[in-house]
């Protein structure tokens, strides 16, 4: 099968098939490189970094170690030992970590090695520790010794030198001098200071660190056993040959116990030197070690830079072919693609410009060729289409005819009937407003007669209360009556004392004449009083009377105009419902009659769109001659009718719904490409 015959997934598919493999062949490289680049890194941080590591705290500790027991060797203080000790067990800890570093190494070839040298000479540092601890423990005992000696050798000096002081003293009083004497306390003296000396070159010797000032104080021992045997030779005294004899041998003991100090001090010099040896063996192996742990470093860094260098060749050289070979594919299925799509878009402009003669040219069996073959079968098919349209069309036009003609005279006669129903419909809403009228004179009427119901009865409740309160007035003016009536007969009796009172009585008696006065008044006053309020409450309770017998009649009243305010409510509602139902059949009407007239406009403008169709028609070429007269003979028909009613008429085009909607517009012939290309 030839390249052009295959279908376009399987084009494609061979494109980019090949630059998949080609990616994957890539890929896989880089997978393959990338591993054994991880698999040397693994290497270098599981077991280079942590060789070198090990030996650089091998080597810290054991400079560390060295520096403490230096410390320690110098001053014999504790706490150097002490700290010695924790880097010595650091030292032990890191040799530790590469044992078990080297039993899960695999390139690791050199530590092994390393790690026995390392051990050896920590052992071997371990023993000259050890050493060093003794000697200081003996240099400590041999210290306290000569420091012992020397105070024993000084004391008895001293006491000596004070014996022959006295002496001599006794002497110069007795006046018995003995040169003897004087020989004997200068030569004291001289021991003493040459006691002196040798213990001034001990401290300064142990001060400075430097063997050979001690050994010089040592020298000076000779001299001291000389000046003891001058200095007996001038004693003739048991006594001071005893303590002589004492001083010689503290002088010995001081001799013997520097001379010890001196052997162990410079025995531990030889310890230092030896352990300092072998802490340089340790540190020479520790740097070994991570020499060896570097190389393997930067031998891994390089294989990977190679590795790196390599992968990058590849993968520039893998996309280069890469990219000739998709180049390659793309002009392959570019020529595929846009041959054959190119004479399907010039098949396409013809059918456009209506050339329905038009073919398509393509050889090949993909896609694009099914596609050619489909617009073939296109054209073909809207070629059959046209030639069915015009025979449509022509049918359309006579049907038109006769339906526009039926449909005006629907539309007169739905007019009339529109007409008619109007009128009614006008009657109705006159009726209902009359009704509408009653209606609401009826319910104020009603609002009136229930006021003036209420009011009524309210002006009762208040007329009973008023009568009340005067009979109340009634009663406090009769208890006012009984009261000018005492009054007034006090009043005598308060005239008849005064009179038996005689002078002494004449104004009282003035006073109870004025209080008599006064209680005769407010009796008349109260009389009246009482006299009206007889009168009034009588008034009173004939209006009440009166009242509550018109009570009743306003209700009834009330009541009554309440029943006509209903009847007037039922009657707008059954008027309204008359007057609604009127008013949808008079919008059922218009509507009838709009959609008559309608109907007839739409069956004139059907008939002048089919003729319009048929120009339409006209546009494609089907590659044969039509019949022009029938086009020609119905062009210009125009719908003209006169509604009535209240009707909707078509301007530009023409909806019928049925099952489906078609939509027909021609403002003018000008426009025919356009409204082709539209549908």
């Amino acid at each position: 099968m030839k390249f052009k015959d295959l279908k376009l997934g399987v084009k494609l598919t061979i494109g980019f098939g090949a630059l998949i493999t080609i990616a994957m062949i890539l890929g896989i490289m880089a997978i393959i490189n990338m591993s054994r680049i991880t698999t040397k890194s693994e290497y270098l941080a599981h077991e280079y970094v942590p060789e070198v590591k090990i030996a650089t705290d091998l080597r810290g500790a054991a400079n560390r170690t060295m520096y403490e027991m230096r410390g320690y060797g110098y001053t014999e203080e504790e706490e150097f030992y002490n700290k010695a000790l924790k880097e010595i067990n650091a030292i032990k800890n890191a040799i530790d970590e590469g044992e078990e570093l080297n039993s899960k190494a695999k390139q690791l070839k050199k530590l092994a090695e390393e790690l026995k040298i390392a051990e050896d000479a920590t052992a071997k540092y371990l023993k000259y520790v050890d050493a060093t601890v003794e000697v200081n423990k003996k240099l400590a005992e041999d210290r306290t010794l000569m420091d012992e000696s020397a105070n024993e050798y000084i004391k008895n000096c001293s006491t000596y030198l004070s014996n022959q002081n006295e002496a001599m003293l006794r002497e110069i009083r007795t006046k018995n001098t003995n040169e003897a004497r004087l020989k004997k306390i200068t030569l004291i003296n001289n021991i003493i200071d040459v006691g002196n000396e040798v213990r001034l070159g001990n401290f300064k010797s142990q001060a400075k660190r430097d063997p050979k000032i001690f050994q010089e104080a040592l020298a000076k021992f000779p001299e001291v056993h000389s000046l003891l045997d001058e200095i007996r030779t001038y004693t003739k005294v048991e006594a001071d040959l005893k303590a002589l004899d004492i001083i010689e041998e503290q002088a010995q003991n001081y001799q013997k116990a520097m001379e010890n100090f001196i052997k162990n001090w410079l025995h531990r010099e030889e310890i230092a030197a030896e352990r300092s040896e072998a802490g340089n063996e340790l540190i020479k192996a520790c740097i070994e070690t991570a020499e060896a742990g570097l190389a393997g470093t930067q031998n891994i860094a390089n294989d990977a830079i190679s590795t790196l260098k390599a992968s990058n060749k590849v993968m520039i050289t893998g996309l280069l072919i890469a990219l000739i070979i998709g180049l390659a594919f793309a002009l392959m299925l570019t020529r595929a693609i846009t041959g054959p799509i190119n004479k399907g878009v010039i098949f396409a402009k013809r059918l456009a410009e209506g050339d329905l003669t038009a073919t398509i040219d393509v050889e090949q069996e993909d896609e694009i060729g099914q596609l050619a073959g489909a617009l073939s079968n296109m054209g073909s098919k809207i070629k059959s289409i046209v030639e069915n349209i015009l025979v449509g069309a022509d049918s359309i036009a006579s049907a038109s005819q006769q339906m526009s003609s039926t449909s005006q005279q629907m539309s007169q006669g739905a007019s009339e009937q529109a007409s008619s129903v109007e009128e009614v419909t006008s009657s109705m809403e006159e009726m209902a407003a009359n009704i509408e009228q009653n209606t609401q004179n009826s319910i104020g009427t009603e609002k009136i007669a229930l006021n003036a119901s209420k009011g009524i009865q309210e002006g009762s409740e208040a007329t009973n209360t008023a009568v009340a309160g005067m009979k109340n007035i009634a009663e406090k003016i009769r208890i006012i009556n009984d009261i000018a009536f005492q009054t007034n007969i006090l009043a005598l009796n308060a005239a008849v004392e005064a009179a038996r009172a005689g002078e002494h009585g004449k104004g009282f008696a003035v006073v109870a004449a004025e209080v008599r006065k006064l209680a005769e008044r407010s009796k008349i006053a109260a009389d009246e009083i009482d006299e009206l309020s007889r009168n009034g409450v009588e008034v009173a309770e004939r209006a009440g009377k009166k009242l509550s017998e018109i009570v009743p009649d306003i209700q009834k009243t009330a009541q009554l105009v309440q029943e006509i305010a209903s009847a007037s409510m039922e009657q707008k509602t059954g008027a309204d419902q008359v007057n609604n139902a009127m008013q949808q059949l008079n919008n059922v009407t218009q509507q009838n009659a709009a959609a008559s007239e309608e109907m007839a406009t739409s069956s004139e403008e059907l008939s002048s769109q089919a003729d319009s169709l048929k120009d339409l028609v006209q546009f494609f070429n089907i590659g044969r001659s039509r019949n022009q007269s029938t086009l020609l003979s119905s062009r210009n028909i125009k719908p003209s009718v006169k509604s009535k009613g209240k009707t909707k008429g078509f301007e530009k085009s023409i909806n019928l719904k049925k099952s489906k909607e078609i939509v027909i517009d021609v403002e003018n012939n000008s426009e025919n490409d356009i409204n082709f290309e539209n549908f």
